[in-house]
């Protein structure tokens, strides 16, 4: 295993680096929103992220001034967020990352009342609809052990996220007007909006003094903004040929020292780069960029929520002092690890479920043949 993951629940964890006087000097972290996320129980709305517990155990190892950033579901930010505040943080801001490729995951009231109505025929009769509901996304299913499903990702959409699903349901099934005239009367009514803002919570411990005494006794209360600095001129965001952030998902950011007189201070949004966002923007170059996650990033991993590396690593470079310790006590697949790594961190990573540990594994193994 990793030397610096550790297997088990992040409560007993935790308590136990506290009890050996363990300090971090961030914690960054993609917690459980609360939404009942295909029926998990670790994502329950009453799961221990909406509970102040968790963050208690943050703050106790956290130094004065230490930064907190946790993703969160628009629907339960406010619930993350209040139980961070509980736990005795500083609320300081909200970093919004957007992207172009959320799918709609919602429930079309015209064929759910077609299905009442109609003795509730086969399931996958109704088009779209139907088709849905009998194979799912892969990318919240398990498209590595369902060969069939990890079959269609391979041919039919190879990871281009909903634009690609949609082309196969379409392909595969037609869409069939509903029948009864209830049903008509709601058709085109759904139950969610299309989900492209994930919050992330920026939080601080209190500091000790000043931000200045707090930065000269413990180096943390503040944020290395010169290191996140955004170029103005495009063609210095993206690699030779590369004249649009569409599909665009490694940058290569600022470094330690690095100076960028003519560069833009970082914002608390960021965006994937697609189309349907840029055109929202009259100033695209002023805001960093990251693409959710491509399956080549995935490297087999079935986990549903598995965040970006270079979002994690510029989210990590903009709260970590030089040679702190970054702290994940939801680690998943470890991307935080690997972010941790690249921008010269050292990392502690809990992840209990034993198959996603495999993957941390996997995603580290490499660096620590080198080491």
């Amino acid at each position: 295993m990793d030397p610096y993951t550790v297997q088990g629940d992040c409560i007993e964890v935790m308590g136990e680096l506290i009890r050996h006087r363990v300090i971090v000097q961030s914690v960054v972290t993609d917690s459980p929103y609360g939404i009942g996320f295909l029926n998990k129980d670790w994502d329950s709305p009453d799961n221990i992220s909406v509970k102040p517990d968790v963050w208690r155990l943050c703050y106790q190892l956290l130094p004065p001034g230490g930064h907190l950033l946790a993703f969160a579901h628009p629907r339960t930010y406010h619930r993350i967020a209040c139980a961070i505040a509980d736990a005795g943080f500083e609320i300081r801001d909200q970093i919004l990352w957007v992207h172009g490729q959320g799918f709609p995951k919602s429930l079309n009231v015209g064929r759910a009342i077609d299905r009442i109505t109609h003795g509730g025929g086969k399931r996958g009769n109704f088009g779209i609809y139907g088709f849905w509901n009998n194979i799912r996304n892969p990318n919240i299913r398990d498209p590595i052990k369902n060969a069939a499903t990890r079959e269609r990702w391979k041919q039919g959409y190879k990871g281009n996220g909903a634009e690609g699903l949609i082309k196969l349901m379409r392909s595969r099934s037609p869409i069939v007007p509903v029948l009864s005239p209830h049903a008509r009367q709601w058709e085109g009514w759904h139950s969610n909006l299309k989900p492209v803002v994930e919050p992330i919570v920026v939080a601080r411990k209190p500091l000790e003094r000043s931000v200045a005494g707090n930065v000269l006794k413990y180096g943390t209360g503040a944020l290395n903004i010169d290191a996140c600095r955004i170029p103005c001129d495009d063609k210095a965001i993206f690699p030779e040929g590369i004249d649009s952030p569409r599909g665009f998902i490694e940058i290569s950011g600022p470094r330690w020292g690095d100076n960028h007189p003519d560069s833009r201070y970082p914002a608390n949004f960021i965006h994937d780069g697609s189309e349907e966002v840029i055109e929202l923007l009259s100033d695209k170059a002023s805001f960093f960029y990251c693409a959710r996650v491509s399956a080549s990033e995935r490297n087999g991993s079935a986990h549903p929520t598995m965040k970006p590396l270079s979002l994690m690593r510029y989210l990590v470079r903009l709260v970590t002092p030089p040679g702190g310790l970054v702290l994940d006590p939801f680690a998943g697949t470890g991307t935080t690890g690997e972010a941790a790594h690249l921008e010269g961190f050292d990392y502690l990573l809990i992840e209990r479920d034993p198959e996603f540990v495999r993957d941390i594994e996997r995603r580290l193994q490499k660096y620590n043949r080198a080491a």
